[in-house]
């Protein structure tokens, strides 16, 4: 099966033949923000997996990439409200628990990869999905990560030895004068 989001958080299962059907009966769906109809629909097979990111950005010349982080979401779908509700249920670890040093490695070279393949510069958040089965996926790819007290991604920089606010500061300082 498989499945999409909408704005509204929406989760709707479908086979592969479903899916031209449900558009069409639901088009207000496949609307964008400025109501203009949307031209592409990106659809991803379903997969249930652990909710790995990483810190990716550059120190001294060089892309450096934090070992994985994790969110533990107890709902299905890691929605906005599920986020940043002040009740929610959700758990973030700077560093991911049980996972082998060779899968640490692997998607730290992915991020890496990633950041290169796509010419991103200063600092973003790659997060993956991690398998029972071993399979890791790109999930998304945030370049511009937050730095609010709940974001992940200065904490995981800070523990991979790099203080987001000197770094922050001296690109700061680089790009005024």
């Amino acid at each position: 099966a498989l499945a999409f989001s909408t704005v509204s958080d929406d989760q709707v299962k479908v086979t592969d033949e479903e899916i031209i059907a449900y558009m069409k009966k639901n088009p207000k769906k496949f609307k964008s923000h400025n109501t203009r109809s949307v031209e592409y629909v990106l659809v991803e097979k379903m997969v249930t997996a652990r909710e790995l990111e990483i810190s990716t950005y550059e120190f001294e010349g060089k892309i450096e990439a934090s070992v994985p982080g994790e969110i533990n979401c107890p709902s299905a779908f890691y929605s906005y409200d599920e986020k940043y509700d002040p009740n929610s249920k959700t758990t973030t670890e700077v560093v991911a628990p049980n996972l082998s040093t060779e899968v640490v490695e692997l998607m730290r070279g992915y991020a890496i990869k990633t950041f290169k393949a796509l010419k991103l510069r200063h600092q973003s958040r790659i997060d993956f999905f991690y398998t029972d089965k071993g399979e890791i996926y790109l999930n998304e790819i945030n370049t511009f990560p937050g730095a609010t007290p709940i974001s992940m991604f200065p904490k995981m920089m800070e523990n991979n030895g790099h203080s987001y606010l000197k770094i922050i500061s001296k690109k700061k300082k680089k790009n005024i004068l």
